[in-house]
């Protein structure tokens, strides 16, 4: 039984050797190159407003100033630091992404283990409710819980998360079809553990490598629903700053200043770039190592 359960759960069961499998991490180009970006927005995001020179909400009598030294991004209708903006709006959108997707996972998670490891009435409820919830269309949900609880951070998080948690529900009920059949899961029965200690030490081990490629998928479309949210008045409130709130906010004034919107737009671009960039390398690590 012991040894069963290590040569599944163990390094031996991601297949290649050592070598192998190192050489195969120093070539996958999009997961380094996903993990550089994030680094960037993350460290940007942390100590950007920091190291600024201006208060991201100080209205300020140089409006629509050009890109210089002074302003990196220029000035905004209200004489703000748009490069600061951007900054907090990267840190507003990276961890409500982040946040988020880390509630989904960890909801759908339980609850497409749960189905998959008992089957039975347990996986047609969870299954059927999962049905219900991928057919309401996600912005039409937020919108209504923002109008109805009000568009707190905390409740933007909880909504997002709670709408993308179907998907990894279906996601990580198929492994767990299949494991449960296992010989070590079976071991694991007999030798008297709890169906709860089975699901956490032996199922969830052995399926993180879809769960982690959903990860980076999930997160990126986080970004452009907040982002739709804020462009929508819902989501993160002025004066804080958000993508979507910023591309609102630069509609009306396009054609005097365009930078207003280009910035943005453009980090939108690369936060969700970033995110499935990772996706993409996380699951092309998992395949080379089989």
């Amino acid at each position: 039984m012991t040894s069963s359960v290590r040569i599944t759960t163990g390094p031996e069961s991601l297949g290649s050797p050592p070598s192998r499998a190192t050489h195969t991490a120093r070539c996958n180009f999009p997961l380094w190159i996903a993990l550089i970006l994030l680094l960037v927005l993350v460290l940007l995001a942390t100590v950007g407003v920091a190291l600024s020179a201006y208060d991201p909400n100080a209205i300020g009598a140089a409006r629509f100033v050009s890109p210089s030294w002074s302003h990196l991004l220029g000035t905004d209708n209200l004489g703000r630091d748009t490069f600061t903006r951007t900054i907090v709006a990267a840190r507003s959108d990276l961890s409500v992404s982040f946040l988020a997707t880390l509630i989904a996972m960890f909801v759908g998670t339980t609850a497409g283990l749960l189905a998959g490891y008992h089957g039975g009435w347990i996986d047609n409820l969870i299954m059927r409710a999962t049905d219900v919830a991928l057919s309401i269309p996600a912005i039409l949900f937020a919108l209504l819980v923002g109008v109805t609880f009000g568009s707190a951070v905390w409740i933007l998080v909880i909504t997002l998360g709670l709408i993308f948690s179907p998907v990894f529900a279906r996601v990580m009920r198929a492994p767990a079809l299949v494991l449960k059949q296992r010989e070590f899961v079976m071991a694991a029965r007999l030798s008297g553990l709890t169906n709860g200690r089975i699901i956490v030490r032996h199922l969830l081990p052995n399926a993180l490598g879809p769960l982690l490629v959903q990860f980076g998928n999930t997160a990126s479309i986080v970004i452009m629903l907040e982002a739709s949210l804020g462009y929508l008045g819902q989501g993160v409130q002025p004066p804080d700053a958000s993508s979507g709130r910023m591309v609102s906010d630069a509609q009306p004034f396009l054609a005097l200043d365009p930078m207003m919107m280009v910035a943005p737009i453009l980090l939108i671009v690369v936060m969700t770039f970033s995110w499935n960039l990772l996706a993409d390398g996380v699951q092309r690590w998992l395949a080379n190592r089989h």
